[in-house]
């Protein structure tokens, strides 16, 4: 079954979704981790800092970004910071693969399916960064890309049931991040 979709529609939608929603997603995510050693959960980012609670091995962490090698958590009702390294994250974490996303460079610009180019397969790396995309970056933005980008939109509820899984609504989008946005309105950039 085909769908006809605006090309104007989908501009805006894979623009909003690779410039806007995929770094903004990043920058309001949260993972849980798994403490993998005795920790003690700092105040600020530094082995000097103060001690603000001590976590036992296999506890779980709110992850809620990086700083440097150091990770900002919520544990209970304590925030601060943990080694990287004491923290088991999955393999399809956003924030931690954030600098291998960040390594890539710029967001690319607005695409469309049957688009080829270096931008596409920017895309491509970031979504098999995240595991969602298996096939070798070959800067063609095919089936491959559009199943990737479907099973991240559909992993972070960023679809809507009325238009084909792979292309999400602004609306949607929109609805998407605005609990993260209002929940967590220090993180804004």
């Amino acid at each position: 079954m085909k769908y006809h979709i605006p090309s104007k529609f989908l501009t805006i939608v894979l623009l909003s979704l690779c410039i806007i929603v995929l770094p903004l997603f990043s920058a309001l995510a949260t993972d849980i981790g798994y403490i993998n050693v005795k920790v003690v959960l700092r105040e600020e980012s530094s082995k000097t800092s103060k001690a603000l609670q001590t976590l036992p091995e296999g506890e779980k962490v709110t992850v809620l970004r990086t700083s440097g090698e150091w990770y900002r958590v919520r544990y209970g009702n304590f925030t601060g910071y943990i080694m990287q390294q004491y923290v088991d994250m999955s393999d399809s974490s956003v924030i931690a693969n954030q600098d291998k996303i960040d390594d890539l460079g710029d967001a690319p610009g607005a695409l469309n399916i049957g688009d080829e180019g270096n931008d596409v397969k920017k895309l491509q790396k970031a979504l098999a960064i995240l595991g969602y995309y298996t096939m070798k970056a070959d800067g063609i933005y095919g089936n491959g890309t559009t199943t990737a980008v479907a099973l991240f939109q559909q992993a972070n509820d960023l679809y809507e049931e009325a238009l084909p899984a792979s292309i999400p609504s602004p609306r949607s989008l929109a609805a998407a991040l605005e609990p993260r946005i209002s929940q967590y309105p220090d993180r804004m950039p």
